[in-house]
């Protein structure tokens, strides 16, 4: 998965769950300077692997 790649489909499971960027790094335990660097098209190797962990994990949207 490209940089690219990854960012739209952590940004759609963001979007999904109602979640802000913020949360998918405590979530993902990554650094938001890592995730301001994937949307830059940049991705170091434990991002990449933490990201698509978090990807993978059944997630449901935060109650109202």
């Amino acid at each position: 998965m490209t940089p690219e790649q990854l960012h739209a489909a952590v940004d759609a499971r963001r979007r999904e769950l109602g979640l802000k960027w913020w949360q998918i790094a405590v979530q993902a335990d990554v650094s938001a300077s890592a995730l301001e660097r994937l949307r830059n098209g940049v991705v170091g190797d434990r991002t990449r692997e933490q990201l698509a962990a978090w990807l993978r994990r059944r997630q449901t949207p935060p109650k109202e």
